[in-house]
């Protein structure tokens, strides 16, 4: 007689989904939902905020891997959602990137000098997005393309 082997035990509905690659706070007036739910489909827990001070709020009280900001968001600018960022205790050190259609290099510029570690231009291709974050949750600071340090602007 021939025996069967024992059958693997069904994934139970009891079992907890897989924790998620990091969590993202959005901060954006019109949030970009397309790369929202992108980024979800990758893993990634994503928080939207409405604006500035919503977002701020919630980074205090969530303590997201990293914040995404627009620099155009209303009640508190990306720079000044950026500054309190750096300045409070709980987030001073979250990587904070910005996702804008301001391209202008001296915005750019006082980006990274608030201490932004990515500055991303919209459009963005979704592979660059998906890399800058995974460089920023290691600590990296990564420019625009074709922006260098020595351009006078």
């Amino acid at each position: 007689m021939m025996q069967l082997s024992p059958q693997p035990p069904a994934e139970s509905a009891n079992t907890p989904p897989p924790a998620p690659k990091a969590r993202i706070l959005w901060a954006e007036v019109w949030c970009q939902i397309p790369y929202v739910c992108l980024l979800e489909q990758e893993g990634y827990e994503v928080i939207t905020a409405d604006d500035g001070e919503d977002g701020f709020a919630k980074a205090l009280a969530l303590k997201p891997d990293c914040i995404f900001a627009d620099v155009m968001i209303g009640n508190l600018n990306g720079f000044e959602f950026l500054k309190r960022i750096r300045a409070s205790e709980e987030c001073a050190t979250t990587p904070f990137l910005f996702f804008t259609a301001m391209s202008d290099k001296s915005h750019i510029r006082e980006g990274f000098a608030l201490g932004a570690n990515a500055y991303m231009i919209k459009p963005c291709v979704w592979l660059n997005m998906l890399s800058t974050i995974d460089r920023c949750l290691k600590g990296e600071t990564v420019l625009p393309d074709n922006f260098s340090e020595n351009t006078h602007y």
